[in-house]
């Protein structure tokens, strides 16, 4: 009898089978939550929102504000590896359709991830209200209440950031520049989210 259970017991995972009993993990999986604490933190989250905000105050002119649901994709497509990796590769000058239609490409084919913005937005949500919550209290965006639009309080770049982030700013100013030069609804059409 005893046999037989242990042959219908599934396989304990790895990092629990060590012989002190405590979790054997390898170093990749204790570095992992660190470098995402590192980066997915409401402080640098701000400032991706507010780099995502000067910019496109910067492209559009008048009026510098920024639409309030537009911060809720920034998040999400920087957080992304996928999506993440397909800023960075896409020039400025291309814009946004030219990005969006990079994943339909027969080369990329990653459809799915496009497709997955809006759950990955709406799983994010609080993380970007959080993000703002600490961009409005340190006073790098403003929210005007009249409209519920966001405007960039400091247009300066960031300068004290470390080297290893800045690839990350830079796509999230590289956004900013995209959304400008579209309405709401073609931003919401182009990337298949729900605003």
């Amino acid at each position: 009898l005893e046999e037989n259970q242990q042959q219908h017991q599934a396989p304990q995972p790895r990092q629990q089978q060590c012989r002190a009993g405590a979790p054997q993990q390898d170093a990749a999986q204790v570095r992992m939550p660190r470098e995402v604490d590192a980066v997915q933190n409401a402080a640098f989250a701000s400032v991706l929102l507010w780099r995502f905000c000067a910019e496109y105050a910067t492209v559009r002119q008048a009026p510098s504000t920024t639409p309030f649901p537009l911060l809720f994709v920034v998040l999400p497509l920087l957080f992304d590896e996928d999506t993440a990796t397909m800023v960075a590769s896409t020039k400025k000058a291309s814009g946004l359709r030219l990005f969006a239609g990079k994943f339909a490409e027969s080369k990329h084919a990653k459809t799915d991830v496009l497709l997955s913005l809006d759950s990955r937005a709406k799983a994010l949500r609080q993380q970007t209200l959080d993000a703002v919550t600490l961009a409005l209290k340190t006073r790098l965006l403003f929210l005007d209440p009249s409209s519920g639009e966001v405007v960039a309080l400091s247009h300066a770049p960031a300068l004290s950031l470390p080297e290893s982030v800045r690839p990350l700013i830079r796509s999230a100013e590289k956004l900013g520049a995209w959304s400008a030069g579209l309405s709401l609804f073609e931003v919401s059409t182009t990337l298949q989210v729900a605003f």
